[in-house]
C-alpha cells in the first residue's frame, strides 16, 4: 500500500509537464491537450498516463508561497487592525490574475467593434459609390475581432481558474497547518472547520471568475454611455437615469442578501455540528432508540435554514428580474426622449443604439451575480481570516538544552483566555534517560504541567525548554477511525521489527488475537469497538513506534485492565 500511495502522489512518468513543453501556438490554442485527449479516447486514463504538475502548480510550492506571505502580513499588522487575507492571496498570486484582467479588458473593448462596424456597414450599403474593398475591410474587422475575443476569453478563463485553484489550495493548506497548532481553548467545532474547508474555500475559488467584473462592468457601462451619447446625444441621459435609480436598489438588495447569507452560514454550522455529534455517538443513539428524536431535531434545524435560504433566493430572483427588464426600460426611455426632442430615428442609429444597449445589458445582468459572489466570498474570507488568527500553541524552544530532555524554571502556567493560574513557580528538570513521575492529588495540575511542555498552556512567568521529539499519550487516548496498524504507524513507514517490538512491550498480542482481522481490524469512530484498556494500549504502542526522544504519559495505566 505505501508504494501505491507514493505512485499516486508522484506518477512514475518522468516526462516534463505538457504545458512546459508546449509552444506559444499550442498554449494559445490549447493544442497541448490533444495527445492526452487522443489517448483518453482509446482507453481509460490512469495516473501513469498523466504528466506531473509543473512546480508552480504543485500544492507544496503554492502553500509555501502563501505561508511566507501570510506570515509577513501577520507579523507586520498592528493591533487592533487585522491582516488582510485578501491582500495576502493577491500579493502571492496576483500577477497571473493581473494578466487575466488584461485579457478580460481587451475582450471587453472589442465587444464594441460590432456596433461601430455595423453602422459603417449600413453606411457602406447605402452608398452605391463606395468601393467594394471597404466592405471586405469591414467584414475582416468583424472576423478578426471575433477571433481575438474568443482567444482572450478562453485564456482569461484558464488563467482565472488557475488562480482560483491556487487560492483554494493555499487556503486549505493553511487551514490544515492551523489545525495542527491551534490552541485547545479554541471554540471551533468540527462542523465549522468542515464548512471552512469545503464551502468557504470553494467560494473564494469561484470568486476569481467574477472579481474582474468589479472594474469591467463599470468600464462597459461607461463606454456604452459614451458611444450612446455619440449616437443619440443627450437622449441617452433618460436611460442613464433609469440605471442610476437601479443602482441604490441593487446595493440595498446586496446588503440584505449579505445579512441573510450570514444567518444561513451560522445555521449551516449549527446543523453540521449536530450531525457530527450524532454520527460520533451513533452507537448510543441506536442503543437508546433516539433516531427519530434526533432526526426531528436535525430536520427542524434544516427547516429554519431552508426558510432563510428561501428568503435569500427570493431576493436574488427579484434582483435578477430587475436586471433582465432594465435594458428594455433604458431603450424605451432613450428612444422616446430622442423622438420627443424632434430627432429622426434612422435605421443606422436605431440598430447601432440597440446593439450598444445589448452590450449594456450584459454587465447589468452580470451585476447581481457579481455582487452576490463578492458578498459571499468576502464573508467567507472574513471567516477564514478569523480562524487563521485564532490562538496557537505556545512555541517551546530548546534553549540551553543540548540533549533530549525538558527543563522548567520557576514556571507559572495559564490557559489562553483565562486569568486563573493553574500552576505557579514550578521547577523541573528531566534529562536524557531519566524516568520522572509526577505524583499528586486529583486536580493539582499534573496534566497542566504536561500541556505546558506541549505548548497548550502558556508560561506567563519563568521558562520552559524541551529538546528532541516528543510522544504524548493523553488520559483519553486519541484513536483514528482506521485499522489498528494504521493507528500505530500513524503515517510512518512500516518497520516490521519496530512494529513487533511495539506490539510486544504494550501487551497487544492477546488483544489482536481476539480481533477478527488482527491488526487489520477497523477500530471505528473514537475507538468504539475497543475497550478503554485496549485503546490505551494502542495509543502506547503508537508512542513506542514513534521512537521519540521524550515521552509524556498522562495517567495511561488508569484504564489498563491487565
Amino acid at each position: 500500500m505505501p508504494s501505491e500511495k507514493t505512485r499516486l502522489l508522484k506518477p512514475s512518468s518522468t516526462s516534463p509537464p505538457l504545458v512546459v513543453r508546449s509552444t506559444c501556438t499550442s498554449t494559445l490554442f490549447f493544442t497541448w491537450l490533444t495527445p492526452l485527449l487522443a489517448l483518453g479516447s482509446q482507453k481509460t486514463l490512469g495516473f501513469d498516463d498523466l504528466y506531473p504538475l509543473s512546480v508552480v502548480h504543485q500544492a507544496t510550492h503554492v502553500s509555501e508561497q502563501f505561508h511566507a506571505t501570510w506570515h509577513t502580513f501577520k507579523t507586520s499588522s498592528v493591533a487592533p487592525a487585522k491582516p488582510s487575507l485578501t491582500l495576502a492571496l493577491f500579493q502571492t498570486f496576483g500577477w497571473r490574475f493581473a494578466i487575466a484582467g488584461l485579457l478580460r479588458g481587451i475582450r471587453a473593448t472589442l465587444l464594441f467593434t460590432a456596433p461601430l462596424v455595423l453602422k459603417a456597414m449600413i453606411g457602406f450599403l447605402n452608398d452605391s459609390s463606395a468601393p467594394i474593398s471597404d466592405g471586405y475591410v469591414l467584414v475582416a474587422i468583424i472576423f478578426v475581432s471575433g477571433i481575438v475575443q474568443s482567444l482572450c476569453i478562453r485564456q482569461y478563463t484558464y488563467l482565472a481558474s488557475e488562480v482560483g485553484m491556487c487560492f483554494r489550495t493555499a487556503i486549505q493548506s493553511a487551514l490544515y497547518h492551523k489545525l495542527l497548532v491551534i490552541a485547545p481553548s479554541s471554540t471551533r467545532s468540527s462542523g465549522q472547520v468542515t464548512n471552512l474547508m469545503s464551502v468557504d474555500a470553494t467560494r473564494v475559488q469561484k470568486l476569481t471568475m467574477d472579481l474582474h467584473s468589479i472594474w469591467v462592468v463599470p468600464y462597459l457601462i461607461l463606454l456604452s454611455c459614451v458611444l450612446l451619447w455619440r449616437e443619440i446625444g443627450v437622449s441617452f441621459i433618460a436611460g442613464l437615469v433609469v440605471i442610476v435609480l437601479y443602482i441604490p436598489l441593487t446595493l440595498y438588495m446586496a446588503k440584505h442578501m449579505k445579512a441573510i447569507q450570514k444567518q444561513v452560514m451560522q445555521l449551516k454550522d449549527s446543523r453540521t455540528k449536530l450531525c457530527n455529534e450524532v454520527w460520533g455517538g451513533i452507537k448510543v443513539v441506536k442503543c437508546q432508540a433516539w433516531e427519530d428524536n434526533f432526526v426531528d431535531i436535525i430536520q427542524a434545524k434544516r427547516v429554519v435554514e431552508l426558510a432563510q435560504l428561501s428568503s435569500f433566493l427570493r431576493t436574488r430572483s427579484l434582483s435578477s428580474a430587475l436586471s433582465n427588464g432594465l435594458p428594455a426600460l433604458v431603450a424605451i426611455a432613450s428612444f422616446a426622449t430622442y423622438i420627443f426632442l424632434g430627432n429622426n430615428l434612422d435605421v443606422g442609429t436605431a440598430l447601432t443604439t440597440l446593439a450598444l444597449f445589448n452590450i449594456l445589458r450584459l454587465p447589468l445582468l452580470k451585476m447581481p451575480d457579481m455582487v452576490n459572489a463578492i458578498v459571499e466570498a468576502q464573508l467567507s474570507l472574513d471567516r477564514l481570516r478569523d480562524f487563521l488568527l485564532d490562538d496557537e500553541l505556545s512555541v517551546v524552544g530548546s534553549g540551553p538544552l543540548t540533549s533530549a530532555g525538558i527543563r522548567l524554571t520557576n514556571v507559572t502556567l495559564q490557559y489562553p483566555h483565562t486569568s486563573a493560574t493553574v500552576l505557579k513557580d514550578v521547577t523541573l528538570a528531566a534529562s536524557d534517560g531519566a524516568l520522572v513521575a509526577l505524583v499528586g492529588a486529583t486536580g493539582c495540575g499534573k496534566s497542566s504541567l504536561l500541556r505546558g511542555v506541549l505548548g497548550e498552556a502558556h508560561a506567563v512567568d519563568g521558562s520552559i525548554y524541551k529538546y528532541g521529539t516528543i510522544a504524548y499519550v493523553a488520559q483519553q487516548p486519541f484513536i483514528l477511525n482506521a485499522t489498528v496498524r494504521d493507528n500505530i504507524l500513524f503515517g510512518l513507514p512500516f518497520d516490521h521489527a519496530r512494529y513487533t517490538e511495539a506490539i510486544d512491550v504494550c501487551c497487544l498480542e492477546s488483544d489482536l488475537a481476539t480481533l477478527g482481522a488482527g491488526d487489520a481490524t477497523e477500530i471505528g469512530e473514537k475507538g468504539i469497538t475497543l475497550s478503554g484498556g485496549q485503546r490505551t494500549r494502542v495509543a502506547l504502542a503508537r508512542a513506542v513506534y514513534q521512537n521519540a526522544d521524550v515521552y509524556l504519559l498522562d495517567d495511561v495505566l488508569a484504564a489498563v485492565d491487565n
